[in-house]
């Protein structure tokens, strides 16, 4: 952890005012530790206080609350489900820059609805790919993935493999949506052979040797 120093701060009655040097950073987590808090009489001390807050998140496409079924249903932490956020955003930010449907170098200004879903979508299928297989690991044949219990059986891999086909299928979806595709059309390509037969083929030999060949004019 980084000791931030030189840091200057106010009281305000019961308030204390942090100022940090180099202002707050997004995607950081800061303690904050006072040290001989006393009363103004002198006569109480207080023991050394911590108090811990998280900056913002960036960037961030969608919310926990979007994706609660993965804390309610699968017992996922919360800050694990924060780095799946964070991680899917900033892989949303490469898709946009490397589009050519909207442009080199292009740059989320607007979270639209393909791009809020496509990071739901891809927050989803992370999130539970890594769980299953890290639970699936570690507790053998059998176990739990928050409230579903699981066994190593054909039919649950079969449930597990179609749940991860849909939200993959989902993703490319979104994706093709987020590039600027929502229109693209499907159609299946169409190609032609051309060709046509001769008796009487011309030769290398006779365009080369062909008395009748005007020089070239000069330039």
């Amino acid at each position: 952890m980084e000791v931030i120093k030189n840091v200057e701060y106010e009281i305000l009655d019961n308030i204390l005012i942090v100022t940090l040097p180099d202002g707050i950073k997004d995607n950081s987590q800061y303690e904050i530790r006072v040290k001989g808090l006393k009363s103004i009489d002198g006569k109480a001390q207080l023991e050394e206080l911590k108090y811990r807050t998280v900056t913002e998140l960036s960037p961030s496409y969608c919310g926990v609350s979007d994706v609660s079924m993965l804390q309610d249903v699968f017992g996922v932490p919360e800050n694990t489900i924060l780095y799946y956020i964070r991680s899917a955003s900033k892989y949303a930010d490469f898709v946009i820059e490397n589009s050519a449907g909207i442009g080199q170098n292009a740059t989320i200004t607007e979270i639209t609805v393909p791009i809020q879903n496509f990071v739901i979508t891809k927050v989803m299928l992370d999130c539970l790919l890594n769980a299953f297989i890290n639970k699936a690991a570690g507790s053998g044949i059998k176990g739990t993935l928050g409230k579903i219990s699981f066994e190593n059986t054909e039919k649950y891999a079969s449930n597990i493999d179609d749940l991860l086909d849909y939200l993959k299928a989902q993703l490319k979806m979104w994706e093709y949506a987020m590039r600027g595709y929502t229109l693209e059309g499907k159609a299946k390509p169409v190609w032609a052979k051309k060709a046509y037969k001769t008796q009487d083929p011309t030769t290398f030999a006779q365009l080369i040797n062909d008395i009748n060949r005007e020089p070239p004019t000069p330039v």
